[in-house]
């Protein structure tokens, strides 16, 4: 069941996918639709999950659990990722490409392969920590610089 992200503990668990590519307001739209419907009916073992999700900086999907209440199986999270694909598909993105980068650049998301990203990259670059593990951790360490984070190999 959908349950609004401000509501959900600080421990619920959460996944980060991050397109290719920046959404248009339109797709955005779509998107938070079939994102709704599919919190809607989330389940784990026939039982409801709380759940929410944001879309963030118009090119990450934000996919949380509150397990407190029951716990993720991974038919549950397969689930999730299969709807993950289906958007993938229909809007013709992809969520899964582990060679782009995120970093912030004036206030703007530019989304760019390792090669470019190693040298771009400074420090202080702001940068998305995809690997955080719930929501206490997206809301405080998320958005991070780039010495804070496992980007920080790319340093020279």
């Amino acid at each position: 069941m959908y349950i609004p992200y401000s509501k959900l503990a600080n421990t619920s668990r959460v996944w980060i996918y991050q397109a290719d590519r920046i959404f248009s307001e339109k797709e955005e739209v779509l998107i938070s639709q079939k994102l709704l419907d599919f919190c809607n009916n989330w389940k784990a073992h026939q039982n409801q999950l709380k759940s929410s999700f944001k879309i963030v900086e118009n090119c990450f999907l934000i996919l949380l659990v509150d397990e407190q209440h029951h716990i993720t199986s991974g038919c549950a999270i397969d689930s999730s990722v299969k709807t993950i694909k289906e958007i993938e598909k229909e809007f013709k993105l992809s969520f899964f490409d582990r060679t782009l980068i995120a970093y912030e650049n004036e206030k703007n998301v530019k989304l760019v392969p390792i090669k470019v990203f190693k040298k771009t990259v400074s420090q202080t670059t702001v940068v998305f920590n995809n690997l955080v593990t719930n929501k206490l951790e997206f809301e405080k360490e998320w958005r991070t610089t780039a010495v804070n984070s496992w980007h920080k190999k790319y340093l020279v």
